[in-house]
Protein backbone atom coordinates (compact mmCIF):
# COMPACT_ATOMS: atom_id res chain seq x y z
CA UNK A 1 0.00 0.00 0.00
CA UNK A 2 1.15 3.92 -0.74
CA UNK A 3 1.02 6.17 1.77
CA UNK A 4 -0.25 9.67 0.77
CA UNK A 5 2.42 11.48 1.55
CA UNK A 6 4.43 9.31 -0.44
CA UNK A 7 2.11 10.47 -3.43
CA UNK A 8 2.39 13.87 -2.58
CA UNK A 9 6.10 14.25 -2.49
CA UNK A 10 5.72 12.63 -6.09
CA UNK A 11 3.50 15.77 -7.27
CA UNK A 12 1.01 13.38 -8.04
CA UNK A 13 -1.62 14.41 -5.28
CA UNK A 14 -2.20 17.43 -3.13
CA UNK A 15 -3.85 17.61 0.53
CA UNK A 16 -6.50 20.52 1.46
CA UNK A 17 -8.07 20.94 4.73
CA UNK A 18 -11.66 20.25 4.56
CA UNK A 19 -13.46 23.44 4.51
CA UNK A 20 -17.15 22.02 6.26
CA UNK A 21 -14.58 19.53 8.84
CA UNK A 22 -11.37 20.79 9.56
CA UNK A 23 -10.48 17.03 10.96
CA UNK A 24 -11.02 16.05 7.56
CA UNK A 25 -8.13 16.30 4.64
CA UNK A 26 -9.42 16.17 1.14
CA UNK A 27 -6.99 14.32 -1.10
CA UNK A 28 -7.08 15.82 -4.88
CA UNK A 29 -5.04 15.01 -7.89
CA UNK A 30 -2.72 17.64 -9.73
CA UNK A 31 -2.37 17.80 -13.03
CA UNK A 32 0.59 15.20 -12.83
CA UNK A 33 -1.63 12.63 -11.51
CA UNK A 34 -4.50 13.23 -13.63
CA UNK A 35 -1.90 12.53 -16.50
CA UNK A 36 -1.52 9.19 -14.87
CA UNK A 37 -5.27 8.43 -14.86
CA UNK A 38 -4.91 6.76 -18.80
CA UNK A 39 -2.55 4.07 -17.80
CA UNK A 40 -4.25 3.20 -14.26
CA UNK A 41 -7.38 2.65 -15.89
CA UNK A 42 -5.41 0.39 -18.29
CA UNK A 43 -3.74 -1.73 -15.52
CA UNK A 44 -6.76 -1.84 -13.53
CA UNK A 45 -8.79 -3.31 -16.53
CA UNK A 46 -6.41 -5.85 -17.41
CA UNK A 47 -6.08 -6.77 -13.68
CA UNK A 48 -9.73 -7.46 -14.09
CA UNK A 49 -9.69 -9.31 -16.62
CA UNK A 50 -6.85 -11.50 -15.37
CA UNK A 51 -9.33 -12.45 -11.54
CA UNK A 52 -12.41 -12.67 -13.64
CA UNK A 53 -10.91 -15.05 -15.97
CA UNK A 54 -13.51 -18.11 -16.07
CA UNK A 55 -16.32 -16.15 -14.25
CA UNK A 56 -19.81 -16.02 -15.74
CA UNK A 57 -20.83 -12.38 -16.07
CA UNK A 58 -23.63 -13.46 -13.83
CA UNK A 59 -21.91 -14.78 -11.39
CA UNK A 60 -19.66 -11.13 -11.65
CA UNK A 61 -23.02 -9.50 -11.22
CA UNK A 62 -23.91 -11.85 -8.16
CA UNK A 63 -20.85 -10.65 -6.68
CA UNK A 64 -21.14 -7.21 -7.42
CA UNK A 65 -24.18 -7.28 -5.63
CA UNK A 66 -23.38 -9.09 -2.65
CA UNK A 67 -20.58 -6.71 -2.21
CA UNK A 68 -22.37 -3.84 -2.36
CA UNK A 69 -25.00 -5.10 0.26
CA UNK A 70 -21.77 -5.78 2.46
CA UNK A 71 -21.01 -2.10 2.11
CA UNK A 72 -24.41 -0.41 2.66
CA UNK A 73 -24.69 -3.15 5.85
CA UNK A 74 -21.36 -1.43 7.34
CA UNK A 75 -22.96 2.28 6.29
CA UNK A 76 -20.43 2.60 3.56
CA UNK A 77 -21.80 4.07 0.10
CA UNK A 78 -20.74 1.95 -2.70
CA UNK A 79 -18.70 3.12 -5.62
CA UNK A 80 -18.95 2.18 -9.15
CA UNK A 81 -17.41 -1.30 -9.13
Amino acid sequence: MVRPSQIEKQGLILRERSVEDRRSVNLKLTRKGLGLLPKLVAESKATNQKFQAGISSAEIKGIERAIHKMLSNGNVVPLDI
